[in-house]
């Protein structure tokens, strides 16, 4: 036997079914709101993404230019130091001569001049000692770049 409810309980029972229900619709509505917040962060993650991505192919470009010039350097520096070994080994000679005037010099040669051709301006020339001393001290700073 089912009781039969007075018209207050019946009010009261009606009463809280709806506030349940409008409980269950703000929380509800609380999530639609946290997913449409969530929904607008992901498209801002999403457009950085593809913002970054963008930005690593052009560093990557970038690079990738970089190494070539590198290696381009790097071959002509492979080539410079096969012209000044060229250089190195054509200054021995005058240096090692300077070497051996220095422990013992000539008698009656010049203290300046070494070699002179006068024979008309444009045949005009002279071999100095500071010319080879130059030659050598350009021979020993080439020795320390090695």
């Amino acid at each position: 036997m089912t009781a039969l409810l007075t018209d207050e309980e019946i009010i009261q029972q009606a009463h809280e079914k709806f506030q349940t229900l409008a409980e269950r619709s703000a929380y509800v509505d609380g999530l639609l709101h946290a997913r449409s917040i969530y929904e607008a962060r992901l498209a801002e993650v999403s457009q950085l993404r593809d913002q970054y991505q963008g930005d690593l192919i052009k560093v990557n470009a970038a690079l990738d230019g970089h190494a070539n010039e590198i290696i381009r350097l790097s071959a002509r520096l492979a080539e410079d130091a096969k012209v000044l070994a060229g250089l190195v080994e054509a200054m021995e000679p005058f240096a090692k001569f300077l070497r051996a005037v220095e422990a013992k010099p000539l008698r009656g040669a010049d203290p300046e001049t070494i070699y002179a051709i006068h024979t008309g301006t444009e045949w005009e020339a002279e071999l100095k000692w500071q010319h080879l001393r130059n030659a050598r001290a350009a021979l020993s700073a080439a020795k320390e770049i090695k």
